[in-house]
């Protein structure tokens, strides 16, 4: 089964912008840090863009510098936009649709550079729902679960299989 998870709405997150270009290194010089904090995460780019990654949050200095754990893996030119994420990963269960335990499948990075984190559960079937929860693994706090996917997909007249359809339609199935 191919579980896809829309990626946290950075839009609705702190923003700034970088004010040189960030060739390597832990320092980002940006437009404002306000908003920025210990053990965030700093996702440089926009949702769905190639290169769009994230670093843990180390500290801040003054007001323009955002100091992260570890350098991002490619350089990234001034005036790129900068979110505050809580979110780093992603963690996915399931369980039997005759069960109410649920289990752990998964806890795996977001994929940033894409709209949605994709999963294939490679011993999936239609037997199993599946859900999921944003996590900081820093600080090990979790976001909210998501509403419970079946394993079967969407049933005729569901709202999410007229999304399916409309996006097939549109000639637009994996929302870009």
């Amino acid at each position: 089964r191919r579980i896809r998870i829309p990626n946290p709405r950075l839009l609705e997150s702190e923003r700034t912008f970088l004010d040189a270009d960030y060739l390597s290194g832990t320092s980002l010089t940006v437009v404002s840090n306000l908003g920025f904090a210990l053990n965030n995460y700093a996702v440089i780019g926009e949702t769905g863009e190639e290169k769009t990654e994230a670093q843990l949050v180390a500290s801040i200095t003054g007001n323009t510098t955002v100091n992260l754990n570890a350098a991002y893996k490619f350089p990234h030119n001034k005036d790129l936009s900068l979110y505050r994420s809580e979110w780093n990963q992603v963690s996915i269960e399931r369980k039997l649709h005759v069960s109410s335990i649920w289990g752990l499948l998964i806890t795996t990075d977001i994929q940033w550079d894409k709209l949605e984190t994709i999963y294939v559960d490679q011993t999936g079937d239609d037997t199993y729902d599946y859900r999921f929860r944003f996590f900081n693994s820093t600080t090990v706090y979790y976001s909210e679960y998501s509403p419970t996917v079946s394993g079967a997909g969407f049933a005729p007249q569901q709202v999410g299989d007229m999304i399916m359809h409309v996006r097939e339609k549109i000639k637009d199935p994996n929302r870009s």
